[in-house]
């Protein structure tokens, strides 16, 4: 484990066990990055792809375009925008279309290197504040097997955050180095490549939480040296936040992403609930991407389990955390490395930074106890066998779940191509709007974007989506243009079916929602606020010839069959997950 060469053996082992990846094709938004990457402009007609590769909802035109073709549900706030600034990463999948376009596995294989870099410069990261011990070894182990990182490996519109932490890391060691009695040139190089890190991704911020972490724990100068030391990072963070928002990036409208600047409350108090989930899920193996599938209760349950963990973690590490700062180091930027991601909703791919804090601090346990073939300094039995628990956990256990989690990117998948798969193939769809009468963003979104780039199968005109797929529902057809809907739970119930809504805006009986084939009216709402029942009053005949009538029934998209006016259908409740 001391070996010097343990960097490049962890990250050997990893590139081994995600050799599954060059199968897995592409997946979710790699479908909207491709019909820009081709050149066909995405359904937002957008054409530079340096800039615009990582703008999911734009603002101006390419907005009211989304929502005309239906990419953009009825529900969607007025103000949604959905865009980040990533050119460094856009253009490493420029260069993956000027090579390869049409060959998957070799992109695949570029995402791979970028990931096995990152195990060797977290290597060196342990290796800088502990040398080359058996601590740095174990720790980059544990990392390079980390299940926690299938998403980030397998998904090609996930590339992002390993480019960031890799540059990330470079201005991270660069500092310590500098702390360490280097020359003024290290702190100027840590600057240049945490900016770099920035046009990677948002992903770079969680670097800076273990360069704070550094400076409170490690760093021996007076206090308002160590913190006036953080004040280039900080203007540059608020520099690329300026330039960030005026060139139009940035997520409002969305319950997906909250903007900590802009809903400073919202976010305050979605830390407090994520962060514990997240940490929890770092620690252990529960697994944080639950939370977008589970009801309110299951979020609960899921939040107490990762509070007892994390509570649990703290008793562990404690004697550790006493006596050794480079353990307080780990610690409190393995904490701080959640903060900046809470911005999202749960999820495994987000632990990137969380991780190198958890396993530097667990490398240390296991020295502690006497398990690197040193002398025990906690000859406790509990402490013993809980860190042995942890080691076969994130060891082995973590290995076997970072291949499965690779094997699962498909299953995952189908969520988004069931629609494209199995919507109607002949040629009049391209003047039809493809009404899914019960569905989800993803499989009805990606029906349009993924037959803009299918050459064997035509894309509708538009897309719309009536019912939630999570609740049974009954669909009554009022006159000869209006379906009425009755759920029993409600539109929006899980985290999963509000990306682009922004709950921070109620819903009110009898409001109204326009879109270009129907306007929706709520009639009933939820006891919490949410939608129960709908009316939706479409602007030609239901029969008419510019509709195609679909929904979900036992996990197959079939025909639906109009009522007569006063007849109704029922509709049972579906899995996202069991989409065939």
């Amino acid at each position: 484990m001391a070996h010097r060469g343990m960097p490049w053996v962890a990250a050997v082992l990893m590139l081994v066990l995600c050799l599954p990846a060059l199968r897995t094709g592409f997946v979710a938004d790699d479908y909207y990055q491709r019909t820009i990457l081709l050149g066909e402009g995405g359904p937002a007609g957008l054409d530079d792809p340096l800039m615009d590769l990582f703008r999911f909802v734009p603002p101006g035109p390419g907005a009211e375009h989304l929502r005309d073709v239906g990419v953009v549900p009825w529900w969607g706030h007025p103000d949604l925008e959905l865009g980040f600034l990533r050119p460094l990463t856009a253009a490493t999948h420029l260069l993956d279309y000027a090579l390869w376009p049409d060959t998957p596995a070799l992109q695949h294989a570029q995402s791979l290197l970028w990931f096995g870099a990152a195990v060797v410069l977290v290597g060196f990261t342990y290796r800088r504040v502990h040398g080359p011990t058996a601590v740095a070894g174990l720790a980059v182990l544990l990392f390079a097997v980390e299940d926690a990182h299938s998403m980030t490996i397998g998904w090609l519109a996930n590339r992002h955050a390993a480019i960031a932490l890799v540059v990330g890391l470079l201005a991270l060691n660069a500092h310590i180095r500098w702390r360490r009695g280097g020359s003024p040139a290290w702190i100027a190089a840590a600057l240049t490549a945490f900016s770099v890190s920035l046009l990677a991704g948002e992903a770079a911020i969680v670097i800076v939480a273990y360069i704070i972490a550094w400076q409170l724990t490690m760093d021996r100068t007076p206090w308002p040296q160590r913190l006036a030391i953080l004040l280039p990072y900080a203007a540059l963070i608020v520099a690329w936040r300026i330039i960030y928002n005026a060139l139009g990036y940035g997520c409002t409208g969305s319950n997906l992403y909250i903007d900590p600047i802009r809903q400073p409350m919202a976010f305050a108090t979605a830390l407090i609930e994520r962060g514990p989930v997240m940490l929890g899920a770092q620690l252990s193996q529960l697994n944080a991407d639950l939370w977008a599938v589970f009801d309110r209760t299951g979020q609960l349950v899921l939040f107490g389990l990762c509070l007892i963990v994390c509570t649990a973690a703290a008793v562990l590490f404690a004697r550790l955390l006493h006596s050794s700062p480079e353990a307080r180091f780990w610690a409190l930027g393995m904490v701080l490395a959640v903060v900046p991601v809470a911005a999202a909703f749960p999820m495994n791919r987000l632990l990137l930074g969380a991780g190198i804090g958890a396993f530097g601090l667990m490398g240390m346990l296991t020295a502690q106890i006497g398990l690197l073939g040193n002398e025990a300094r906690d000859r406790r039995r509990w402490v013993r066998r809980a860190t042995k628990i942890l080691l076969v956990l994130h060891g082995p256990v973590g290995a076997l779940l970072l291949v499965a989690g690779l094997a699962f990117l498909p299953v995952f998948n189908s969520m988004f191509t069931a629609g494209a798969r199995h919507a109607p193939r002949d040629p009049t769809l391209t003047e039809q709007s493809l009404i899914f009468v019960n569905g989800h963003d993803f499989p009805c979104a990606y029906t349009y974007i993924i037959r803009l780039v299918d050459d064997e199968a035509p894309a509708p005109r538009r897309v719309g989506i009536l019912a939630p797929l999570p609740s049974d529902a009954t669909v009554t057809r009022e006159d000869d243009r209006t379906l009425v809907i009755a759920t029993e739970r409600g539109w929006f119930e899980l985290q999963i079916d509000r990306l682009m809504l922004d709950v921070s805006a109620p819903f009110s009986t009898g409001q109204l929602l326009q879109t270009t084939d129907f306007d929706a009216t709520i009639r009933e709402l939820t006891t919490d606020g949410r939608p129960l029942t709908v009316a939706f009053r479409f602007h030609r005949l239901l029969e008419s010839n510019s509709y195609r009538w679909v929904y979900w029934r036992e996990g197959h998209l079939v025909d639906f069959p109009l009522p007569p006016v006063g007849g109704d259908v029922r509709l049972s409740a579906e899995s996202l997950l069991a989409l065939d």
